[in-house]
């Protein structure tokens, strides 16, 4: 038996997928799977399936909710699954057979087998736990209340998750895969400091220097306008880190070469542009005085700071 909450809600034994009904109905199911082998409360239960000012006939209609799950369940061979136990309902589970509980444990495992250095384990494990999700978490209730606090606590456990993954991707020298999944958490979580923390690692080890510092001014400035926060600690001393060419981040490959970006006397010219970064504020001040019609723009300051 198999009850699936990272995605649709789903009920499922040899190959079988249970009816599960309406809307409400399914709901209490939710409810129930959300804390297995624990009594839920008909009260609770109610005040989850009606978020406002329940009908007199709430307490009936659960009733009839937990009978017609029973059925539903009976017909797959789990008809003895949701038990009655004062003052409410429980539904009994073996451990394992909740998704959730499943993607939990094999993300425990995985962050055990990374630290006693068996990366590969823990890669295979991170992405067994990944592919346990076919969708949003709950996707059926994103706009019931009782569901939201669980979505947002599940979206940050996918999210430690795929930088589990990374990390051990990193651990066994796939760095070019770390990257790419890297690249694109970041983009969906621009202010998230610990995925950007692993793709400066990424970028570094890539040779690629500048872009790993790039992206911790990046990051800064997105912080400090949006939260008004410096980045942690921990970001500014691997920045440090990445200048001195620290030997415990591992390797700088060549898969994209290293090169000095100053070019003393010579001038910069447009090809040199990723070359610089920090000034973005200064920059768009400037593009907006210019579009504003303004006529004549003056930019002051000393020779090497990037004018």
């Amino acid at each position: 038996m198999l009850f699936q909450l990272l995605g649709s809600l789903r009920a499922t034994a040899d190959g079988v997928e249970a009816d599960l009904g309406g809307h409400k109905q399914r709901m209490v199911l939710a409810a129930l799977l959300l804390h297995p082998n624990e009594v839920v409360p008909i009260d609770r239960l109610i005040e989850w399936v009606w978020s406002g000012t329940p009908p007199r006939t709430a307490s009936h209609s659960i009733h009839i909710y937990v009978s017609e799950l029973r059925k539903a369940l009976e017909a797959i061979g789990a008809g003895d699954s949701i038990v009655t136990r004062d003052p409410g309902y429980v539904i009994e589970v073996p451990t394992g057979s909740i998704d959730i509980e499943r993607f939990e444990e094999l993300l425990r495992s995985a962050d055990a087998h990374l630290a006693t250095g068996d990366a590969r384990e823990a890669v295979d494990e991170a992405e067994q736990a990944l592919e346990l999700w076919h969708g949003e978490p709950l996707a059926d209730f994103t706009y019931d209340e009782f569901a939201r606090e669980e979505i947002r606590l599940l979206d940050e456990r996918r999210l430690s998750g795929e930088a589990m993954l990374a990390r051990a991707q990193l651990a066994t020298g796939n760095v070019a895969g770390a990257t790419d999944r890297l690249r694109r958490l970041a983009s969906a979580h621009p202010l998230h400091e610990e995925i950007h923390r692993l793709l400066m690692e990424a970028l570094y080890r890539q040779g690629r220097t500048a872009e790993a510092l790039r992206l911790f001014q990046q990051l800064r400035q997105r912080l400090g306008d949006e939260l008004g926060i410096d980045p942690s600690r921990a970001l500014f001393e691997l920045e440090e880190r990445i200048l001195l060419h620290d030997p415990s981040l591992g390797p700088a490959r060549d898969d994209a070469p290293s090169r000095n970006p100053f070019k003393g006397l010579r001038p910069f010219e447009e090809a040199d542009a990723p070359d610089f970064f920090g000034r973005a504020s200064l920059v768009a001040s400037a593009l907006a005085a210019l579009s504003s019609g303004q006529r004549f723009l003056s930019l002051v300051g000393p020779s090497g700071a990037g004018k």
